[in-house]
C-alpha cells in the first residue's frame, strides 16, 4: 500500500540589492519554510525544511590586466537558467574572497544578471581590469524528512 504525501505549493522570492547596501559584505536570511510532520497513518503533511537564502557581495580585483579572476561560469538565459559559478581555482582571488561553486551571480557592477545569455555574461565579466563587484545569491536547498 503506497501513500502519497500532499505537495506544498511552490513559492518564489525576488531579492533586490540597493546601492546603499553595497558598502560592505552583507548577509540576509529568509525565514525557513513551515515545518510539518506525518504519522504512520499519513494524516499530516511531511516535515519539510528549507535552507535560507543568502545574498553576499564579493569584490574581486585583478592585479594584472592579463590575469584571470580565478573562476568559471555556466548557464545563461538560452538554457533557461541563471549564471552560476562552475569552478573556483584554488589560491585565486575568487577563492580568497569566498566565491563558491554553485553561487548564482545576480549582479555584476550595475548590470542585473537575471536574463543574460552566457556570452553576454562573459563579455561583462572578462574585460574588467580594475574593479568588479559580484552580487551573489546562493542556491536554495530543500531537505525533506518524513517521520513514520
Amino acid at each position: 500500500l503506497s501513500q502519497r504525501l500532499p505537495r506544498q505549493a511552490q513559492s518564489s522570492s525576488v531579492h533586490f540589492l540597493h546601492e546603499s547596501e553595497q558598502a560592505g559584505p552583507s548577509h540576509r536570511s529568509v525565514p525557513a519554510a513551515p515545518v510539518f510532520s506525518t504519522t504512520a497513518e499519513g494524516t499530516a503533511p511531511a516535515l519539510m525544511q528549507e535552507a535560507p537564502d543568502e545574498i553576499r557581495q564579493v569584490t574581486l580585483k585583478r592585479s594584472k590586466s592579463h590575469e584571470g579572476l580565478g573562476f568559471s561560469i555556466r548557464g545563461g538565459s538560452e538554457h533557461g537558467v541563471g549564471i552560476y559559478v562552475s569552478l573556483v581555482e584554488p589560491g585565486s582571488s575568487a577563492e580568497r574572497e569566498g566565491l563558491r561553486v554553485g553561487d548564482q551571480i545576480m549582479k555584476v557592477n550595475n548590470m542585473v544578471f537575471d536574463r543574460v545569455t552566457h556570452g553576454e555574461a562573459v563579455k561583462v565579466i572578462k574585460p574588467r581590469e580594475v574593479l568588479m563587484q559580484l552580487h551573489l545569491r546562493l542556491l536554495v536547498f530543500h531537505r525533506f524528512r518524513v517521520f513514520w
